[in-house]
């Protein structure tokens, strides 16, 4: 990384469209644990910022989710972390990048469980995307602990009934893969 980058500002550059910034942050950062850390602690420090650094957020979170889809993981430690993210009051496209990452960390059962507060909570979101992943993680812990499967099941029953066709879609994705 050249020693003068500012990961921060350049993902502050984002125009609200266009991921040519978050796309320069992701080539320009090495995809490994130190990388992953410092873009986790930039976004717990944009959710701490008066206003909400929605950029900073969206943008650290969209450059995690491309290293995991290109192919690299993070230990478990480091997925953690990533996930623990799911914990905070983020902006909805953070939030959105996050829920999408979850089938792809290397999470402890026991990790999952400390998210279900906040699924469940998604769930009920204004963004019928992050309604979709939030189910879909509710999925991956019921695959995980199959006593939970009947309870969430309902809750998936309950949403096949009056939730959007792309909560819908992403509900019968998650009974197929059990």
């Amino acid at each position: 990384m050249p020693p003068s980058f500012d990961i921060a500002a350049a993902l502050r550059s984002w125009d609200g469209r266009d991921v040519l910034a978050f796309t320069e942050v992701a080539n320009v950062l090495p995809a490994e644990a130190a990388s992953v850390s410092e873009l986790v602690r930039l976004v717990r420090r944009a959710e701490r910022a008066r206003d909400g650094d929605e950029a900073v957020q969206v943008g650290a979170t969209w450059v995690l989710k491309r290293w995991l889809e290109s192919g690299h993981s993070f230990d478990r430690r480091v997925g953690g972390q990533v996930a623990a993210l799911l914990q905070r009051e983020l902006c909805w496209g953070a939030t959105l990048h996050l829920l999408v990452m979850l089938p792809r960390l290397d999470l402890t059962t026991a990790r999952l469980l400390k998210l279900r507060p906040r699924l469940d909570v998604y769930c009920g979101a204004a963004s019928p995307f992050v309604r979709a992943w939030a189910y879909n993680g509710l999925g991956l812990l019921a695959a995980r602990d199959p006593g939970l499967r009947p309870e969430i099941e309902a809750l998936f029953d309950e949403a096949m009934a009056s939730d959007q066709a792309s909560v819908r879609a992403r509900i019968r994705n998650v009974r197929k893969s059990w």
